[in-house]
């Protein structure tokens, strides 16, 4: 496979006389430079790039693993929509199928099997990640029927609009606090800029209750996405862009609806239909916040001005980090536990990325360039620690003292 894709990452820049020098250099800038000021970084040669990439290709890592994921799938989807009809269909199947009377016996404390049900989901979700990079299959259908059944199908949310918002916005302008939504989380304050044009009370939540709200406000993520996601689907209408990624959407939400509510609020109800969809997908929308936060919540926001004093790569470089994660969690994690090289290289498959790690972090250490992770629980807690701060810090470019 080309990895070609990194390319729109940022242009190669000229050759340097090394990165020895240029890592002595950021070192010291690093100890005179002060915090918010923009520093530039150590500066990659095409050599560098190269050495890289073919070291990833030597292993093996642009390989793709196309039956992998489509078995993972299907194995993640089909436990959680079994999980899932399980909660919902109980009482009847109970009444109907004496093989299944048992289920009877459970009543409400079927409900506590919604955050395993969401897991499941969760990870078949995620999946559509792959198929989102292209990273699944040199068949760009495939791909795009891969990222909408996980997302549009299975979750009922826009893999067009996912595609957009991820791959067009987050990937090339990370922590952008002006082009990355992932930054814009109102109601939550990500600096005092944001804080200072708040309402009055909107600020007093966010001096005393963002960093932990942060948390249940992303038991709705589901909710913002899918609403999101539709207002994409009604601009592609009204544009007349009827490409074959919004017709999958199309179908694929009927399909979601028609599946998850219609058929059984007609079975067993509005009410129950719509109280286990609640619960099921908030705890989807806790799981994705828990993986996704913090890669890069409390690293440095970087605008165009400090962006423009970085590599591309070492954009990626100093506003990502990888999560450690123990063994029996890491397979949930899809690779996306390592964000640094999913960042450099997008479409190299989930199954590649840990290996990807290892080539990296190496190549990193001899540059002089930064490569940071940090535990589970102590990315979780490092994120309410950065939101307890935000909203009193200025906007900064970037800042590389606090950084390596």
């Amino acid at each position: 496979m080309s990895d070609a894709s990194t390319a729109t990452l940022s242009p190669e820049l000229p050759a340097s006389d090394g990165p020895g020098a240029n890592a002595a250099a950021a070192t010291t800038q690093q100890r005179s430079a002060s915090p918010r000021r923009a520093v530039p970084g150590v500066g990659l040669s095409r050599a560098a790039r190269k050495e890289l990439r073919q070291a990833l290709r030597d292993a093996g890592c642009f390989d793709r693993e196309r039956v992998h994921a489509w078995v993972f799938f299907i194995t993640m989807a089909s436990l959680g929509l079994l999980t899932s009809a399980a909660i919902v269909f109980a009482p009847v199947l109970a009444e109907t199928t004496p093989a299944l009377s048992w289920l009877g016996a459970l009543g409400p404390w079927r409900y506590l099997l919604a955050p395993v049900a969401a897991f499941f989901l969760t990870v078949a979700a995620m999946l559509g990640h792959e198929g989102g990079h292209m990273a699944l299959s040199d068949s760009a259908f495939e791909n795009r029927l891969f990222a909408s059944l996980a997302f549009a199908w299975l979750a009922g949310m826009s893999a067009g609009y996912w595609m957009h918002k991820h791959n067009g916005l987050h990937h090339p302008h990370p922590n952008d606090p002006d082009l990355d939504p992932d930054v814009k989380i109102l109601p939550m304050a990500a600096s005092a800029e944001t804080h200072a044009s708040s309402p009055k009370a909107l600020q007093w939540f966010q001096r005393n209750l963002q960093w932990w709200a942060f948390w249940l406000v992303a038991t709705q993520l589901h909710l913002a996405m899918r609403r999101t996601g539709t207002r994409h689907l009604f601009r592609q209408i009204k544009a007349g862009k009827y490409e074959a990624v919004f017709r999958l959407d199309a179908m694929g939400l009927v399909f979601h609806i028609a599946t998850w509510l219609v058929l059984p609020a007609l079975v067993v109800g509005l009410g129950p239909t719509l109280g286990a969809y609640m619960l099921i997908w908030s705890f989807v929308g806790l799981y994705l916040t828990i993986i996704f936060a913090p890669a890069h919540m409390g690293l440095p926001l970087v605008d165009k001005t400090g962006a423009k004093a970085l590599d591309g790569w070492e954009l990626q470089l100093q506003t990502t980090r990888n999560i450690r994660l123990p063994g029996w969690l890491a397979w949930a994690y899809c690779g996306l536990d390592h964000q640094i090289e999913h960042h450099l290289f997008p479409r190299i498959s989930h199954r590649k990325l840990g290996k990807a790690a290892e080539i990296t972090r190496t190549w990193a250490n001899e540059h002089g360039l930064p490569y940071r992770d940090v535990g589970f629980l102590e990315g979780i807690a490092d994120v309410s620690r950065y939101l307890s701060r935000s909203w009193a810090e200025p906007r900064t470019d970037y800042f590389l003292d606090e950084l390596v």
